[in-house]
């Protein structure tokens, strides 16, 4: 079953992004991609793009069972990766880009597609762990990891953000002691267990306002608060003003199709995906 990290990169020259993930910033340059190992709410920002340089990307999701595979064919285990972070930045190299540039080549072959694009990934698998943040993703392809076991439990509460939980039930979840799972957690998402869930449920709530248009305070009782005025407050800390507020102004920038300018925007950082 693919396991979701991204991966994320572009051409030379055509710009430069940040992510923003708690209160930590990762810089890519034009000739580097980004490793997310868990399903992690960040906020991206195109920082350097024009019209004539335009900003690129494209995303790949990584399969933990191919890499698995291909862990147990290698030769030799990639080397140490040092802590288990959530997100690493790493430096392309000519055998990667030139196997994204052969996949990327298919769109013109649409027949050759379902047998080459395989071959392909696989050889993406294979170039990604002998990269500088091959042990980073072994560990998130190897079942009993810490990375591999928060990685599972940033998956779950993203699927039942709006139900009570605690961080005992969590942690025996993946049979780690409270003490261990929070310090871990916070190693790979830069945030407690109950942080990562209010960003979950704060930004699904976002979204609900401004797709669905109802009343704020049910949408709020939705996504899991019990009270209102918690969920205001919490909300306006987040993104700056109250939810009706927030919701009224995006819709109107939308309305007079100025969406594409904004510098910024808020996403779930899925785990397992090259983007380039």
């Amino acid at each position: 079953m693919p396991c979701r990290s991204p991966l994320r990169s572009a051409d030379p020259g055509r710009g430069d992004r940040e992510v923003l993930l708690g209160d930590r910033t990762y810089d890519i340059g034009a000739n580097e991609y980004l490793i997310a190992t868990a399903d992690l709410p960040v906020a991206a920002r195109v920082a350097k793009a024009s019209t004539g340089s335009p900003h690129l990307a494209i995303t790949l999701d990584l399969d933990r069972a191919r890499m698995a595979e291909l862990l147990l064919a290698m030769p030799e285990p990639p080397s140490s990766a040092g802590p288990s972070s959530g997100l690493a930045v790493a430096r392309h190299t000519g055998d990667l880009l030139e196997a994204v540039a052969r996949l990327m080549a298919l769109l013109d072959r649409p027949n050759d597609i379902a047998v080459m694009a395989p071959l392909i990934e696989r050889e993406i698998h294979y170039r990604l762990l002998q990269g500088e943040w091959g042990a980073l993703l072994a560990q998130f392809s190897t079942a009993g990891t810490h990375l591999s076991q928060i990685g599972r439990v940033t998956d779950w509460i993203k699927s039942h953000y709006a139900e009570p939980m605690s961080i005992d039930h969590l942690a025996k979840r993946v049979g780690m002691s409270p003490a261990s799972f929070h310090r871990h957690f916070k190693i790979v998402t830069t945030m407690s267990p109950l942080q990562y869930r209010s960003r979950i449920r704060l930004e699904e709530a976002r979204r609900r306002l401004l797709v669905e248009g109802r009343d704020a305070g049910a949408i709020g009782f939705e996504v899991g608060y019990e009270s209102s005025s918690q969920f205001s407050r919490e909300y306006r800390k987040m993104f700056g003003v109250p939810p009706a507020t927030d919701a009224a102004r995006r819709r109107l920038v939308l309305h007079h199709g100025r969406g594409s300018s904004s510098p910024s925007h808020h996403a779930r950082r899925r785990s397992g995906a090259y983007q380039s």
